[in-house]
């Protein structure tokens, strides 16, 4: 079929909508589960190494595992300044 727009044409341009929709959905699925389940490789570990903190601000503990062990997010960290507002009486 050399026709611009044959059936068996809209059939492969559906299934490459669909193959790069699906990709796509796996590397989101992938990216999600790199920040819940992170390498140690990723992590900035304390000295003890038993706590962790990720790139993106998530803080970890040791968790083991029969003979190994593997580090599980706890939630995000956050800072905030502890300094007390200034008076306008001043």
């Amino acid at each position: 079929d050399e026709s611009l727009f044959g059936l068996n044409k809209l059939k492969i341009r559906a299934d490459l909508f669909r193959v790069g929709y699906d990709a796509r959905m796996l590397q989101e699925d992938l990216k999600e589960n790199m920040v819940r389940d992170p390498e140690k490789s990723m992590l900035r570990m304390s000295r003890k190494r038993d706590v962790a903190l990720t790139r993106e601000g998530g803080v970890c503990c040791k968790v083991t595992k029969g003979v190994a062990f593997e580090y599980h997010i706890l939630g995000k960290f956050g800072l905030a300044s502890v300094e007390p507002k200034e008076e306008e009486n001043q």
